[in-house]
């Protein structure tokens, strides 16, 4: 079973990027507040493991949505970062099997 929330690629210079997807929110009318998209960047920052993320927003007829990555090179962790990043591989892996998402979704 492939895991779609977590995306590990080999860089050019040979070094190993993952990015996980944290957060995804979407509402239906009109765009996010920027206090909501605050509130949202503080519950991501819990599952941070280094201190980068990423985040998109993106809108259409559909609604509006705000998704926020998890950004770092494995070679650049610590040891204890690199712990926390096996366990959410094994956690993501296992949630993953068992069909539960590890992504939290906010729906607006």
């Amino acid at each position: 079973m492939k895991n779609k929330s977590i995306l590990t690629y080999k860089m050019k210079n040979g070094d190993t990027m993952c990015k996980c997807l944290l957060l995804v929110a979407f509402t239906h009318s009109g765009t996010i507040a920027e206090d909501r998209k605050a509130r949202y960047r503080k519950i991501a920052m819990k599952g941070v493991i280094k201190d980068m993320t990423m985040t998109f927003s993106s809108s259409n007829n559909l609604g509006h949505a705000f998704l926020i990555f998890d950004c770092y090179k494995i070679e650049q962790l610590g040891f204890y970062q690199r712990l926390k990043h096996c366990f959410r591989m094994i956690k993501t892996a296992v949630f993953d099997y068992i069909g539960i998402s590890t992504v939290v979704v906010i729906i607006e």
